[in-house]
């Protein structure tokens, strides 16, 4: 029975490391970013937050670099009001989430 439960925590441990290993991180730079062959990493970056969101799955990072980010009327996703809503940060934060609702 001990070498079972051994056998379990071993299993449940290298499936929360998997878990995290498969997490990404993402950066995005003001100036020098590009979408198009960036990569979104620190050498690469991206050029808009908008390509790291739609990039990213829950349980990523995104790292914004210095600097201004001018955003396009065209990227502006939804307006109430008097506010517009530039870009839904809908991801859990979660690895596997289901993001918010």
């Amino acid at each position: 029975m001990k070498s079972v439960r051994v056998l379990a925590t071993a299993v449940a441990a290298l499936t929360v490391a998997a878990s995290v290993a498969r997490a990404n991180t993402y950066y995005v730079a003001a100036s020098g970013g590009t979408d198009g062959t960036g990569g979104g990493t620190f050498a690469t970056p991206f050029a808009t937050i908008a390509k790291a969101v739609s990039t990213a799955v829950d349980g990523d990072t995104i790292y914004l670099r210095g600097g201004t980010y001018a955003i396009k009327e065209s990227e502006i996703a939804q307006r109430k009001g008097i506010y517009a809503y530039v870009i839904p940060l809908d991801k859990s934060g979660e690895d596997g989430g289901a993001g918010a609702q």
